[in-house]
């Protein structure tokens, strides 16, 4: 079984890849909706046959629970599978899919119709150029972690949501999240030790 799952696995990923892929992230899917082991091994097969329920979490960017709210205030039916509605029906292109991601504010930065979900043109390229949200700078994050200029397969904004926040790293020249967080009274156990929709929590209260 492990070596036809190893045989098979780059062809999962390069079929994942095809089908808006990018929202898939393995590390991120593994961790925040596998607790059977064997499941945690065969990550990608999951993937591949559940990504689009309603209640997965498949990249750090996609929250559904963000992603119905955002459609019940705008007045648009909450899918049954929101990721691949979101993928494949150009109505919900305009929903912003993670509290650090706003669809509204990327978009207006770019010059021409997308032909493709906004999240997924912001992954594929669109984060080395243009920004997600406007307390979020790339330039500006990229000072605190300056090894990531070299890698433009890693977007700072997962970074952030993965690695940065624990460390309250600012991501705006007019946002001090140290001082915020002081202010704030938010605990430093909350955004070192929270997972998936805690941390979200978190992070929708700072932005």
């Amino acid at each position: 079984m492990r070596h036809i799952y190893r045989t098979l696995r780059p062809r999962l990923a390069n079929f994942l890849l095809r089908s808006g892929g990018r929202l898939i992230d393995v590390e991120w899917y593994r961790s925040q909706n596998l607790q059977d082991s064997m499941w945690q091994r065969l990550a990608l097969i999951h993937a591949l046959l559940f990504s689009s329920r309603a209640q997965v979490h498949s990249h750090p960017l996609f929250s559904p629970e963000y992603f119905a709210q955002q459609c019940q205030q705008l007045g648009l039916p909450i899918p049954k599978k929101p990721l691949k509605t979101y993928l494949g029906d150009k109505k919900y292109w305009g929903i912003s899919t993670h509290p650090l991601f706003d669809t509204e504010f990327y978009t207006s930065q770019i010059d021409h119709t997308l032909d493709e979900a906004p999240l997924l043109h912001f992954l594929n390229s669109g984060h080395l150029k243009y920004n997600p949200h406007p307390l979020f700078q790339r330039s500006w994050y990229l000072l605190s972690y300056p090894g990531l200029k070299n890698m433009p397969q890693h977007c700072a904004l997962v970074h952030y949501i993965k690695i940065g926040c624990r460390a309250t790293i600012s991501t705006h020249p007019l946002f001090h999240a140290t001082y915020y967080v002081e202010q704030a009274k938010i605990s430093a156990s909350n955004i070192q030790n929270n997972e998936g929709d805690s941390r979200e929590r978190v992070l929708a209260y700072i932005f």
